[in-house]
């Protein structure tokens, strides 16, 4: 029996001694990493592309009723504008406005393809993709707008120009309008 003990003691020795062997010799592995960016924008740099966003208000202020002339508004100015930010290799985003609710609607009071309603009464206006109002969104319609630098974040600001050539005094109230903005590169 003593003879069986001692094979038993060394098989066990050689056990417990095979499992510190593998704890001094370590097994070793790799982990592959990867990330793929893909070339694009996004809406408001930082939190990714968002499928609809507000890109801000055309205030056209407060007018009288029977006011004439034309009104100036602008969109994309301010700490709280719309940023857009694009992989370096955009130097360029294609804008898109459409009609908005009221197209067309208000042309014997002034000029304009789209238009602020009370409900009743129409203002038209148009919108430009620069302050001197040279670059017009037309309705549906692409208008390539410059990257200032590319891979920074930057607004897209819209002009927007009221116009009544009426003298015919309209509702008193606010007039409204909401037109969707299509970007793409």
């Amino acid at each position: 029996m003593k003879t069986h003990r001692k094979v038993w003691a060394a098989f066990a020795c050689a056990s417990l001694c095979a499992g510190v062997h593998a704890q001094t010799n370590p097994l070793r592995g790799v982990i592959n990493s990867t990330l793929v960016l893909t070339s694009g924008c996004a809406i408001d740099s930082g939190r990714g592309s968002v499928g609809e966003t507000n890109w801000g208000t055309l205030d056209f202020g407060t007018q009288p009723s029977g006011f004439t002339g034309s009104l100036n508004a602008t969109t994309g100015r301010g700490p709280n504008s719309t940023q857009v930010t694009c992989s370096p290799d955009i130097t360029t985003v294609n804008v898109t406005v459409d009609a908005g609710q009221n197209g067309g609607a208000g042309a014997g009071i002034g000029n304009g393809s789209r238009a602020l309603t009370n409900g009743t009464n129409f203002v038209p206006y148009e919108v430009y993709a620069d302050n001197l109002n040279s670059r017009q969104y037309q309705v549906g319609a692409e208008q390539a707008v410059r990257v200032p630098t590319p891979g920074s974040a930057f607004p897209i600001p819209v002009f927007g120009v009221a116009s009544k050539t009426s003298s015919s005094a309209l509702a008193a109230g606010t007039y409204t309008d909401v037109l969707g903005v299509t970007l793409g590169w």
